[in-house]
């Protein structure tokens, strides 16, 4: 489970590769695309604190809150 956060940063706060690269996504695209992310995630393994970067993007933060077996409430 996660919820995130998105932010749109002043373009100019986006380093200069990082700013190409959103600037070419935005440009293909007709979604929203957002210059910053934090996601808050619960994890059954990672213990609560962990800091994680995406595989795909500096851009997106994940940020462990919960940690241990999750149950569907009934």
């Amino acid at each position: 489970m996660k919820v995130c956060a998105l932010f749109d940063l002043s373009l100019d706060k986006v380093p200069f590769i990082e700013r190409a690269l959103l600037r070419s996504a935005r440009s293909g695209s007709n979604d929203l695309i957002p210059s910053a992310s934090v996601c808050y995630v619960w994890d059954a393994n990672l213990p609560v604190g962990t800091r994680l970067d995406s595989a795909f993007t500096r851009r997106v933060r994940y940020i462990v809150l919960r940690s241990g077996t999750f149950a569907e409430p009934q």
